[in-house]
């Protein structure tokens, strides 16, 4: 049986109790993969090596036809209908945290709604024609980010280098946007640039990689889109809250299914980069393993144990050091995330 097939079983239960959707199974809408593909991971591994060489979240962006940025717009035009405490930040027209969070849901449907009939609409078209799989690869890449925050880490590090904190921390902003406003990122001295850089690559690997990867392979391209809307509906409020503080009862659904989406990833991103500082020079497994048992981000945790992070760097060659021990650590981190997926797609041949 393969990988693929064990999971349609756990759906069994679910066709027990709806017949209806059995034969919705037999017409390939839970068969993942391009063409009914014995495995996605094949695909999978072809999206990573392609990100690999061009760079995945980085393509089409320039032109705003990356397909997270069609997501931020359905999200944006949504708000101004949902959203109307936005404002002021309190409710309107007697509208109570409440209704405010029932609003908030019915946009977050309607969102993952759209994102799941695009995904069925795709996963029907790739179906339809030898090779289309290959738009299925190129869709994949777009999601991915491990060469992405490679290139931005290298760069970050080449700017403290140089003398040059402010280009640092531009670089770094699309790694911390979440969590701190672009105006304030004046206030960061070079030391707090090196632990945010840490931090921020440490989300990243979760977010751009792992997650996009996990879901994928779970449950498709109708996994992905719609764990990708969800984090989008969720990102874009964190941002708002960070430049006009409001109430956050609107999108509560939007962050409690966003952490329910990275509960699993997160936790396979923290046994990535603990086994990854195996291999690292000068890092810390046992401290990366301390710290990620600690609870709260165990991914950031991971990262930091790793690192030996106690404090502030004292100086511009030791946060030089720990950004260039950074770059080798994610760069196994990526390795050993593609060799758990060769090893499962081997695993599946086998028992197929």
């Amino acid at each position: 049986m393969s990988l693929l097939a064990e999971i349609q079983s756990c759906f069994e239960p679910l066709f027990a109790l709806f017949p209806d959707l059995s034969g919705v199974a037999e017409a390939g809408l839970f068969k993942w993969g391009a063409l009914n593909s014995s495995e996605p991971l094949v695909l999978l591994l072809l999206a990573l090596g392609l990100e690999a060489l061009l760079g995945g979240y980085g393509l089409f962006t320039g032109r705003g036809w990356h397909p997270r940025q069609w997501i931020v717009r359905l999200i944006r035009a949504l708000d101004r209908q949902f959203n109307r405490g936005q404002a002021t930040g309190k409710s309107k027209a007697g509208v109570s945290q409440v209704g405010q969070a029932v609003q908030g849901s019915l946009m977050l449907l309607i969102v993952g709604l759209v994102a799941l009939g695009f995904a069925l609409f795709l996963e029907l078209l790739l179906r339809q024609a030898p090779y289309v799989w290959m738009l299925e690869i190129l869709i994949l890449t777009l999601f991915l980010s491990l060469r992405g925050l490679q290139m931005r880490l290298s760069r970050i590090r080449k700017a403290l280098g140089a003398g040059s904190p402010i280009t640092a921390r531009e670089e770094l902003f699309p790694l911390i946007s979440d969590v701190m406003r672009h105006r304030d990122l004046q206030n960061l001295s070079e030391p707090s640039v090196t632990t945010g850089v840490m931090g921020g690559i440490a989300t990243g690997f979760v977010t751009g990689l792992v997650t996009p990867v996990f879901w994928y392979c779970l449950l498709g391209l109708p996994g992905l889109f719609v764990q990708q809307a969800v984090a989008q509906v969720a990102r874009f409020y964190r941002q708002r809250h960070l430049q006009a503080p409001m109430e956050k009862g609107f999108d509560w659904l939007a962050r409690q299914l966003d952490r329910l989406f990275q509960f699993f990833p997160e936790a396979i991103a923290a046994f990535v980069f603990i086994a990854a500082a195996c291999l690292t020079p000068s890092a810390n497994p046992a401290g990366a393993l301390a710290r990620a048992w600690q609870g709260g981000n165990v991914a950031v945790g991971a990262v930091g144990g790793a690192m030996k992070l106690e404090g502030l760097p004292a100086s511009r060659s030791e946060a030089l050091t720990l950004l260039g021990r950074l770059a080798l650590l994610l760069t196994f981190a990526g390795i050993f995330l593609v060799t758990i997926l060769a090893l499962l797609l081997l695993y599946s041949f086998s028992f197929s």
